[in-house]
């Protein structure tokens, strides 16, 4: 049978296409849904959910594959209606009212005002990095096929991709604190050197489910610094 590599591909591009369209509105949003004093803790709330389905999503996708090989995408698209759904449900607006329309020359002038403030630029820049590295999809990807190659059992990686994605949950439930405590300056010290620490760690280090341990204290950092980052584009 042919590989239907191009249809994932598909799927990859179509998948990232729209996330790439509801994540901005998504940000904004929050601003007009709480208070401003509540802003960084919304925004950290809002990261479990995602997070949280990155963890049970690997294994309740496989059972329901084994059921059925269409059942993972049909529970997929009733979950996105459900949520849908939800939506109708919020009284508050949701944006403020526009006085211009959106356009090539807004989108311009947006750029343009992203380039003027050194801060987010050099943070959008390094975000871009780390997602290209350490994204999930790609990374739980590379772990299943490094576990391959070493002859790892089925449950040992499920076992190694259960404990990586906790990691960014349980980043997502710590996160508030973790900002309170430590302060935005160390928070993003410690992210930035992370990675590349993580990143030769990951090259040298044997087995299997030591390999999870490593990406989840990889996928630790993120829920903070995401809400750093929002915080401050939604206050700009």
């Amino acid at each position: 049978a042919p590989r239907p590599y191009p249809v994932v591909f598909a799927i990859v591009v179509g998948a990232g296409f729209c996330l790439g369209l509801s994540d901005p509105p998504t940000a904004a949003a929050i601003k007009h849904l709480v208070p401003p004093s509540q802003l960084t803790k919304a925004i950290t709330q809002s990261q479990i959910r995602p997070l949280g389905a990155t963890v049970v999503g690997s294994p309740l996708g496989s059972s329901l594959f084994g059921i059925a090989a269409a059942l993972p995408f049909l529970a997929t698209a009733l979950s996105f209606a459900f949520s849908s759904a939800l939506l109708l449900l919020i009284r508050r607006p949701m944006q403020a009212a526009r006085a211009v329309h959106a356009g090539p020359r807004r989108i311009g002038e947006g750029l343009r005002f992203v380039a003027r403030q050194p801060v987010l630029r050099g943070w959008i820049i390094w975000i871009m990095g780390s997602n290209l590295a350490f994204n999930h999809v790609g990374a739980f990807l590379a772990l299943i096929a490094t576990a391959r190659e070493r002859h790892a059992s089925a449950s040992e990686i499920g076992l190694m991709l259960g404990i990586a994605g906790s990691g960014g949950l349980l980043g997502a439930l710590i996160a508030r604190w973790a900002i309170g405590r430590l302060g935005p300056s160390t928070i993003l010290l410690i992210a930035a050197w992370s990675g590349p620490v993580a990143a030769v760690l990951l090259i040298f280090t044997p087995g299997t489910v030591s390999l999870g341990v490593i990406l989840a204290a990889v996928f630790l950092r993120g829920p903070a610094v995401n809400a750093l980052f929002y915080s401050y584009v939604t206050a700009l």
